[in-house]
């Protein structure tokens, strides 16, 4: 028996490499296919800072609908914001994202507005965006 060279060690390393990703299946693999997944709600970010912004949110009827405010504007006073045409009321804690779910249900623009005495506009469409 004789001892294996450094060029035999290499190709064996190698080899024993190969078969154990093989096995494990750590190779390389085609990516697959993405289904359609139909879209089930829609979200927006709104960022207070000198106001809304931004100041109109368009939506499409007929989806569940998320809205995220972010505070960006320093102050350390909870803010309250309020769609009143949907009768939403909620209290934005500084420093945080709060998520509003309302309801798309009816076109139509609503105003909403903030203790701040910001104000915007949410517009529900008939058709998808």
């Amino acid at each position: 028996m004789h001892a294996l060279s450094t060029l035999e060690w290499f190709v064996t390393i190698i080899g024993a490499g190969a078969a154990v990703a093989a096995v494990f299946g750590l190779r390389r693999t085609a990516p697959r296919k993405q289904r359609n997944v139909p879209q089930t709600f829609q979200e927006a970010v709104i960022t207070l800072g000198d106001g809304f912004a931004p100041a109109a949110i368009v939506l499409s009827r007929g989806l569940e609908a998320k809205l995220r405010f972010r505070r960006d504007d320093g102050s350390r006073e909870p803010v309250h914001v309020s769609i009143p045409a949907m009768s939403v009321e909620r209290t934005l804690p500084p420093f945080t994202t709060t998520t509003v779910d309302v309801s798309a249900d009816a076109e139509g623009v609503y105003e909403i507005t903030s203790s701040s005495g910001y104000r915007g506009v949410l517009v529900i469409l008939a058709e998808s965006r």
